[in-house]
């Protein structure tokens, strides 16, 4: 999953926490476009915190799996 800030920053971090708000990821962050890696977590709603120089952000993502 990416995330794409949508502002020009110089530095900053991202954290990903599940719904109970326990810290699940953390990680120093220079380009706009923020992968993270939801690969080894189960299906469920994760907040993404981004904190940069310019603004803090967070972003709601939905984690499902495909069953076709």
């Amino acid at each position: 999953t990416n995330v794409l800030v949508g502002y020009e920053f110089q530095k900053g971090t991202a954290t990903v926490y599940d719904l109970s708000g326990r810290q699940l990821q953390h990680f120093d962050i220079t380009d706009r476009t923020v992968p993270v890696d939801l690969g080894g977590m189960p299906e469920g709603i994760y907040i993404i915190e981004i904190r940069t120089n310019v603004q803090n952000d967070s972003v709601k993502v939905v984690k499902a799996i495909n069953k076709q």
